[in-house]
């Protein structure tokens, strides 16, 4: 039934209504792909600070995720009150794009202060300034990051709230997908880390003038949206009748979340053994890990129109064990499963990627 409210409203949205979506998830790709840029590149300087391991990596992560988190949680309490998102959202891009330049003097200068550490630093402690380092680096544009969607939301005058940001969501991982492919594949193996960032400030600033041109900063219309009752009751607790209450979603988003990203940094670990820590490698498992985040939020957007979407977190979570437990078994026959595929007969790891 929302699925065909849904459909109907948008059926009948004006042009410029529509012009404004399609904008608004173009300039969420673009800023996509320029994160993961940022977040491959960011990664490779801070390795040259605190060195290629798997702690480097857990630290970056847990930075760069510690950072959208704040960031959407402020915009989420404050963006009812911005009068031009469209604005806001520029600003917000301008700010990432020019930090994402500025880091190019801030991270390397990190090295002076990790390096007054001895050999005789504790582990608990050399973890802490690790930390510490890479939040005084990584923060501040991850927090500005993190506010973009919330505004993007707010931007699109969209009464369907929830399905505008799944669909929001999903073009930001796309181009997510696209930003890792090209930081991987293409831009740090060719151009460099400094090339490599440049080019991410670049897009931000792209996604920016974008917004600016087609919204031409609109403001937001004084009129409710349908969806206000529907949201304030959920701001309460409960939500619309017959949908989880705010606090169980939010204990049980926080639990998958931890799952995943603690997932990610342990196949990153167990693939390393297999194709090593080249760049290319660690792209290929980004691509791969956000292709599939991507997807997963398409079919969650669809069977929750049919299902309840507790039966759909369930029947996921159940699913992702069996896979994991699966993925476990097959690894180990990965090196000779490779060369069979390229009709090879010796075992090469490093030459699999």
């Amino acid at each position: 039934m929302l699925g065909s409210v849904d459909q109907r409203r948008r059926s009948t949205d004006p042009p410029p209504v529509r012009r404004h979506i399609v904008s608004l998830h173009a300039a969420l790709i673009l800023s996509g792909a320029a994160g993961l840029i940022y977040q491959s590149s960011w990664t490779r300087l801070l390795q040259r600070v605190f060195g290629v391991g798997d702690l480097a990596v857990a630290t970056v992560l847990a930075t760069f995720f510690l950072g959208l988190g704040i960031g959407n949680g402020i915009a989420a309490r404050y963006v009812s009150r911005v009068t031009r998102p469209g604005r806001a959202y520029a600003i917000l891009e301008v700010a990432i794009g020019a930090y994402a330049l500025l880091s190019l003097a801030i991270v390397p200068g990190l090295g002076a202060a990790y390096g007054l550490l001895d050999s005789t630093t504790s582990f608990f402690t050399l973890t802490l300034v690790r930390f510490v380092l890479a939040a005084l680096a990584l923060l501040p544009p991850t927090i500005l990051m993190g506010a973009t969607l919330p505004v993007v939301a707010e931007a699109s005058k969209d009464a369907a709230w929830s399905r505008s940001v799944t669909a929001f969501y999903t073009s930001n991982t796309l181009g997510a997908v696209l930003g890792a492919g090209l930081a991987g594949f293409v831009l740090v193996p060719q151009l460099g880390t400094r090339a490599t960032v440049i080019t991410g400030a670049v897009l931000s600033f792209a996604a920016a003038a974008f917004v600016l041109l087609v919204l031409r900063d609109a403001s937001k219309s004084a009129a409710p949206t349908p969806s206000e009752p529907a949201a304030s009751a959920a701001e309460e607790g409960t939500g619309a009748a017959g949908t989880t209450p705010v606090g169980l979603a939010a204990t049980l988003s926080f639990l998958a979340g931890m799952a995943a990203l603690g997932s990610e940094v342990v196949w990153t670990r167990i693939l390393r053994i297999i194709v090593h820590g080249t760049t290319p490698a660690f792209a290929a498992m980004l691509v791969n890990y956000l292709l599939g985040i991507a997807a997963g939020a398409l079919a969650a957007r669809a069977l929750t129109r049919r299902v309840h979407p507790a039966i759909v977190l369930g029947i996921s979570q159940t699913l992702l064990v069996a896979f994991t437990a699966l993925a476990m078994a097959l690894v180990p026959f990965l090196p000779r499963i490779i060369p069979v595929l390229a009709h090879q007969q010796d075992t090469v790891p490093h030459e699999t990627w």
